[in-house]
């Protein structure tokens, strides 16, 4: 299970065939491409399958927009065109198609990157002695990493804390819980996960009595996460009070549109709990938890295999979470700063 969010810009690639005046079709030719027609097509079925198997919530298969989709891709001519093509075809479809759920995306099968250069997910950087700043890239860094970032910036003893998620995609929770208990010692209800199991029993969303008897998570690791939607359909998190080192001074949480995924119920919780002020541009908008499912030697669909819920009942997919002081992306930290120097 992986908690991630990706947003890609796609273009669109348009290949139109045609055959120069005069010249006769290659009899081989054309056999080869009635094959390749013919493994498009069955691998858009097993994409349609597996997607109608496999989303989280069964009302989203329900809506126009799942409908036109389903419909374009079984008319879509695909003729001719390569792996890469049709993996850009696909989702720039899925994009404009404005689905009712994020998540959903076709990708090719990743092979081992051994030999890419690392850059830094994290930076510590202290701005004058007196404000830290915390850059998080990406949530899907070890968990080390961000207690060796929170231990840096509490040893430092600093009267105010930056921390820019702009552009943070999410990633795994681990990290997003050491960082949020390290802002509040109190009590966060951060929510509930629904997989098509809670929706095959209840048919809907959890009233407020039954978010309330969802099993709560114990393990707060991913084979624990996974362990329990796989038994109970359902999971909620709680993370208990606790009595470890906080941030004593201010803290400011920069965010924008593409704040998304694990980053974002981190923005709400601790806007909701008071901890921080969210300075810059509404979320993305694009948190559930999404599985990656192969469907066939060359492609992967990433899919949303479990809805997500505030501790409140509300949905942020599709929503989003509104800062604290609206302002460009660009002048964030800007703003922070002159917030800090008054």
């Amino acid at each position: 299970m992986n908690i991630q969010i990706i947003l890609l810009a796609l273009c669109i690639l348009t290949t139109t065939l045609n055959f120069e005046p005069g010249i006769v079709p290659d009899p081989a030719v054309d056999s080869m491409n009635e094959e390749q027609d013919s493994t498009r097509a069955a691998l858009i079925e097993r994409i349609i399958g597996v997607s109608e198997m496999a989303i989280a919530n069964p009302a989203f298969l329900e809506t126009d927009e799942w409908t036109n989709f389903v419909k374009a891709l079984r008319a879509e001519e695909w003729n001719g065109l390569t792996d890469d093509e049709f993996l850009r075809e696909f989702n720039r479809m899925r994009y404009k198609a404005d689905l009712p759920f994020t998540h959903y995306r076709l990708e090719k099968i990743r092979e081992d990157d051994t030999g890419t250069e690392k850059i830094a997910l994290i930076e510590v950087t202290d701005h004058d002695g007196k404000t830290v700043i915390l850059n998080v890239q990406t949530f899907n860094i070890d968990e080390e990493d961000m207690i060796s970032a929170v231990r840096r910036i509490h040893s430092g003893d600093y009267e105010n804390l930056i921390i820019d998620i702009r552009g943070n995609q999410g990633g795994s929770f681990p990290s997003v819980v050491i960082l949020g208990r390290y802002l509040t010692n109190r009590m966060m209800d951060t929510g509930v996960y629904l997989t098509r199991k809670w929706f095959a029993v209840h048919g809907d969303y959890p009233t407020k009595k039954q978010l309330n008897e969802i099993a709560v998570l114990q393990d707060f690791s991913l084979d624990g996460f996974t362990n329990l939607l796989h038994t109970n359909g359902a999971a909620r998190m709680i993370l208990p009070p606790h009595s470890d080192p906080v941030f004593g001074g201010d803290v400011y949480i920069l965010a924008d549109g593409n704040t998304a995924s694990a980053s974002e119920p981190f923005v709400h919780l601790i806007k909701e709990s008071g901890s921080a002020t969210i300075i810059g541009e509404q979320t993305a908008g694009a948190m559930l938890s999404g599985e990656r499912i192969p469907v066939d030697d060359t492609f992967t669909l990433f899919v949303p295999v479990a809805d997500y819920m505030t501790a409140d009942g509300h949905r942020i997919d599709k929503v989003g979470v509104s800062p604290d002081i609206a302002v460009p992306s660009e002048d964030a930290l800007k703003k922070a700063l002159e917030i800090i120097e008054k």
